[in-house]
């Protein structure tokens, strides 16, 4: 994936300094404006669904995440990596 999104031109891949094993990705001018539009999106789309359950629920809603993201088995279901 990283390939592809080097190819068209949204990060680059550099050796590191100080390991010749690892790469450094960085973001490109073109990548960081993806991520601008990525960031403003999902700050629209949680605004549009904030306004439509109301405060209340919202935060409800957030505490919920919050505690799924931190959570052990969350990161337990992960299928185990081979």
């Amino acid at each position: 994936m990283l390939g592809q999104l080097e190819r068209l031109g949204y990060l680059t891949r550099e050796p590191h300094a100080a390991d010749g094993r690892a790469r450094v990705v960085r973001l490109t001018a073109r990548g960081r404006r993806l991520e601008a539009a990525i960031w403003e999106a999902g700050r629209e789309l949680e605004r549009r669904w904030r306004e439509g359950i109301g405060e209340p629920a919202w935060g409800i809603f957030r505490e919920v995440l919050d505690q799924l993201a931190q959570a052990d088995f969350v990161a337990a279901s992960r299928p185990p990596s081979s």
